[in-house]
């Protein structure tokens, strides 16, 4: 006689994060595989929206500002826009990677949503150990991709959305600030403030006043800043500025006191300060910089390559 085999299910309920990542809406603006055999190959680039990288083969060394890493078969890697960032393929194996270039539709989500992982400059990583191997999902895609099957978005989508549950896991932070000390009002409070903040990006911002907007008392939205961000609203309110100065510094002929004056800053010392210090380079330099380099474009086909110079 057989043994009866009972099997029990727990009911799934939406939990914080995963109410979080249903709020988020994607446009995704490209999607491919990149080769490169060329060991000491090196380029230069930045991104105008985010790219999530996942290698499959060979190494290659990833840096931005003072932060240098080594990049392994099986890794993730999330790029943010606006950022200066070089790469140098360092073994004789092909360099092979797949990405995708995506928003959140929301703009003022889309501004602050790499810092709900990582409020520094460093490079944000998964690595392969800590994540689940997708490399067949990632075929799958391509396979899409290449006949035009139906439902692409759909896969991109949801391949995003499980590498944001990794990386969420995997921030400390964030992870445990949804686990246990942030309600679903407070992630709903945490958006409408950047909203805000985003709507009046070039006035004179006071927190006090967007509390008073909002509803809460100024101390509890301090408190809801630090447990998702870690820093303060006022941290996150120059913190924008300068991305909104990133921005205009990339799409416009706006002098640096212009920008200042724009976006309320005390002078134009001011924000060259705020600006070297949060980003690691002046911003008279990073225009240059910007200038004389092309974007890792939404469709490209190779990234820019630039020869180091010898001396």
């Amino acid at each position: 006689m057989l043994n009866e085999i009972n099997q029990f299910s727990k009911q799934i309920k939406i939990d914080k994060l995963s109410s979080f990542l249903n709020m988020l809406d994607f446009k995704i603006s490209g999607f491919g595989r990149f080769s490169q055999d060329k060991t000491g190959s090196y380029s230069n680039f930045y991104t105008k929206d985010y790219e999530v990288i996942y290698y499959i083969s060979g190494k290659s060394e990833l840096s931005t500002y003072n932060t240098t890493i080594t990049t392994e078969p099986g890794q993730i890697i999330l790029l943010k826009p606006y950022q200066l960032y070089s790469a140098r393929c360092i073994e004789d194996e092909k360099l092979y990677y797949y990405y995708i270039h995506f928003d959140i539709i929301s703009p003022e989500i889309n501004d602050s949503f790499f810092d709900l992982f990582a409020n520094s400059a460093k490079l944000l990583t998964i690595d392969k150990d800590r994540f689940p191997n997708i490399s067949y999902v990632f075929a799958q895609m391509l396979e899409s991709w290449r006949k035009e099957k139906d439902g692409l978005h759909t896969l991109i989508v949801a391949t995003l959305k499980i590498i944001f549950v990794y990386l969420f896991r995997n921030a400390n932070n964030i992870s445990e600030a949804f686990e246990s000390e942030i309600l679903d009002e407070d992630i709903e409070i945490f958006i409408k403030t950047i909203k805000y903040i985003h709507n009046y990006i070039n006035d004179p911002i006071k927190v006090d006043n967007i509390a008073k907007e909002i509803g809460v008392s100024t101390s509890y939205l301090y408190k809801i800043f630090k447990n998702l961000l870690k820093e303060s609203p006022s941290e996150y309110i120059q913190k924008a500025k300068l991305i909104e100065a990133k921005k205009l510094l990339c799409f416009t002929n706006l002098t640096i006191e212009n920008i200042a004056d724009k976006l309320s800053f005390a002078d134009a010392s001011h924000l060259s300060k705020s600006f070297s210090k949060e980003f690691g380079i002046p911003p008279s330099k990073y225009k240059k910089t910007v200038s004389n380099i092309e974007t890792r474009a939404d469709n490209y086909k190779i990234p820019p390559v630039i020869v180091p110079d010898e001396n």
